[in-house]
């Protein structure tokens, strides 16, 4: 009990929770929506002081966040499990990004949250020719260095001269700067790096594109199931998607048939594999996302946590 008394102190100890406390105490609110683990504790308090139902919202397997961290694990992990166990039992609804995230909750804390993907709006954007000569590949997101963007470089530079790949990338400047010193070293002239652009203009941004690629290599837990926001930005940008054997990207992309998965994330494995499509290949798992994309897309799962608060926050009115 000490150590999960230390746990609150810690907690309550933030400036950040303790001005959010006092900020929102003074309102009133009919719903409590907790952005993830680390608003539990601030959640539940508003939610006890209102006499109102609380949804947690859990982007990945919060204990294993950052397993491959030691910090993470000595200190960050057993804070999760402590937040989970006492505070989520009380959460009138939870949500999470895939299935096997849900499943793992139920049977290791006993809630099963609902599935909500992170599917952008459906847009039908116009199609375009595959040029057999240049197969453009794209990679957007975070300029990460634990998911080892070298290996897409590594993967282009082996493939046949008709592929080409682009970077959209934020985030760690030295880290794109370093990207592309080793792109221009090993791949020159194969690789080039756009400017970002705001979340909403990015599927319309990447349509030109033939594929998405993303190589996620499963070093922790949440990577190895993920079902990232890219993956439906490429489906809805209508691209053919090449990942590796992740198995949260693999399953998606056998069942809607919208690309290829590689045996391996070796860089010469995934080369071989982009290196025996054609046209017409390229082009049926295009088609194939562009109907992912129309039974997947924000408005199919932002309507689950619409009814989803309408019916708790019925069920409250009717309790009062």
């Amino acid at each position: 009990m000490a150590a999960f008394y230390v746990l609150e102190l810690w907690y309550w100890l933030q400036r950040l929770y303790r001005q959010a406390f006092e900020q929102l105490r003074q309102i009133r609110a009919d719903l409590v929506f907790a952005n993830d683990w680390s608003a539990l504790p601030l959640g539940w308090r508003l939610a006890a002081r209102w006499n109102t139902p609380m949804i947690l919202d859990l982007h990945e397997y919060a204990p294993l966040e950052w397993e491959e961290q030691w910090k993470w694990r000595l200190f960050a992990a057993p804070m999760t499990v402590y937040f989970l166990r006492h505070y989520a039992v009380h959460a009138a609804a939870t949500l999470t990004v895939a299935p096997e995230i849900a499943q793992r909750y139920g049977e290791e804390f006993g809630f099963l949250p609902t599935v909500v993907l992170n599917a952008p709006e459906y847009v039908a954007l116009e199609d375009h020719a595959v040029d057999p000569h240049t197969v453009r590949l794209i990679h957007h997101g975070g300029a990460l260095r634990a998911r080892n963007l070298e290996l897409m470089i590594d993967t282009i530079r082996l493939c046949d001269r008709r592929y080409h790949l682009s970077f959209m990338l934020v985030g760690d400047e030295g880290y794109i700067r370093r990207l592309h010193a080793y792109a221009d070293r090993v791949a020159p002239g194969r690789v080039t790096f756009l400017d970002p652009v705001a979340p909403d203009q990015i599927v319309p941004k990447i349509a030109s594109f033939d594929i998405g690629i993303f190589l996620l290599q499963p070093t922790n837990y949440n990577y190895s199931i993920a079902l990232p926001n890219k993956l439906f930005d490429f489906i809805h940008a209508g691209l053919a998607v090449c990942v590796g054997p992740s198995p949260g990207m693999a399953a998606f992309v056998r069942e809607w048939r919208c690309g290829v998965v590689a045996p391996s994330f070796d860089p010469a494995e995934v080369a071989a594999t982009l290196n025996r499509l054609g046209v017409d290949e390229i082009r049926a798992m295009r088609q194939a996302a562009r109907v992912a994309a129309a039974a997947i897309n924000a408005s199919t799962e932002m309507t689950k946590v619409v009814e989803l608060c309408n019916r708790l926050l019925r069920r409250a009115q009717a309790a009062r």
